[in-house]
């Protein structure tokens, strides 16, 4: 087993991935694939990496089917992001995922803030 991980443009994403700024999957060789959106900030892409792959570690950890996330993620609707409902399938591992890369964010020496207005411009087409 490989992972790979590429940047990609945002509209690149796969239909199950929903409207996100990060995805995990598994290809055809059983290989994990992460993508993430360019940003014009390495950092936060950098970011958003570190999370995915601590969600998906977790995932893999807690037996969680990748097809029940995708289904989620497809079918949320909500303000929020998908993984922060209650209900999600992969809630714990999304929220812990998430702590970590608010440690990352302080870390690279960004704000919390500067991270999510970041994401938000990509999610809305305007950030890469």
């Amino acid at each position: 087993m490989r992972i790979i991980v590429e940047m990609i443009k945002h509209a690149e994403y796969r239909a199950a991935a929903g409207n996100t700024v990060g995805d995990y999957f598994l290809d055809d060789n059983n290989d994990i694939q992460i993508r993430i959106s360019e940003c014009p900030d390495w950092r936060v892409e950098a970011a958003v990496l570190v999370h995915e792959l601590v969600e998906l570690i977790l995932v893999r950890r807690q037996d969680i089917a990748l097809s029940d996330i995708d289904a989620w993620d497809k079918s949320y609707v909500g303000d929020d992001e998908p993984g922060n409902h209650p209900r999600a399938p992969y809630h714990k591992p999304h929220v812990f995922a998430e702590i970590i890369e608010r440690m990352i964010v302080r870390e690279l020496g960004m704000e919390w803030q500067y991270h999510e207005d970041m994401l938000a411009k990509i999610e809305d087409g305007n950030g890469n």
